[in-house]
């Protein structure tokens, strides 16, 4: 998911929106560090993945800005709440 969250920031970065982005190798521990930092200055975060939204780094981040007393605005983008296609055992 970092390259297509690198192509949503060419995008905004051509319309003049300040992003950044932060490759995120596990979320057990997370990096709360970092993690804090870029949300208190932008006021805003999104977690980008290619599994279930809820329960892997979206409920992570979900779950530790509240309990940080950080309020921003927070989106998931990633599967939500549905089976997924898988090729065949062989494959």
């Amino acid at each position: 998911m970092v390259g297509e969250a690198l192509k949503a920031f060419d995008s905004l970065l051509s319309r003049g929106v300040k992003a950044t982005v932060v490759d995120v190798l596990s979320f057990k521990p997370l990096d709360v560090e970092t993690l804090f930092g870029f949300a208190r200055e932008t006021g805003r975060a999104v977690a980008c993945e290619n599994v279930q939204a809820s329960g892997a780094l979206g409920g992570a981040v979900a779950e530790t800005l509240p309990e940080e007393g950080i309020v921003v605005k927070f989106w998931r983008i990633g599967v939500q709440d549905e089976f997924g296609e898988v090729g065949s055992q062989e494959y």
